[in-house]
């Protein structure tokens, strides 16, 4: 499996991408107003190059002069992860209110249990 080097810096409003390590006379490169389109048009972009999928790419994201790649990639992940989450305590919840009303409790009762409002009871119940 070939690894490439994506290194990407913020250029005129613009995040630009160089992809590096290509095969001999194959030059690589791209600009995204947002730094997450990079991240679905580069892979593309070198998968046309090579006429591959079979790859991996390297990231360097460049910001006055520092590597700020992982800083960034984290904050991502933890959003993700978040979004995730919440998800998982909307299912919970969910659930919780449909077994506690079948179990009789007033919107009160079961908003009091699950430490929210009755009126997001009620919105679950309907939903």
């Amino acid at each position: 499996m070939s690894i490439y080097t994506v290194t990407v810096t913020r250029e005129d409003g613009l995040w630009a991408a160089v992809v590096g390590d290509l095969p001999a006379g194959v030059v690589g490169g791209t600009d995204e107003r947002r730094l997450a389109d990079l991240f679905v048009s580069v892979p593309d972009l070198v998968a046309g190059l090579v006429d591959s999928t079979d790859f991996t790419l390297d990231w360097h994201i460049i910001a006055g002069g520092r590597e700020v790649t992982r800083p960034i990639l984290n904050a991502w992940q933890r959003a993700d992860d978040l979004a995730h989450a919440k998800e998982a305590i909307a299912d919970a919840r969910h659930e919780a209110v449909d077994e506690l009303r079948a179990a009789g409790l007033s919107y009160r009762d079961i908003a009091d249990a699950l430490q929210i409002s009755h009126q997001r009871v009620s919105q679950l119940v309907t939903s």
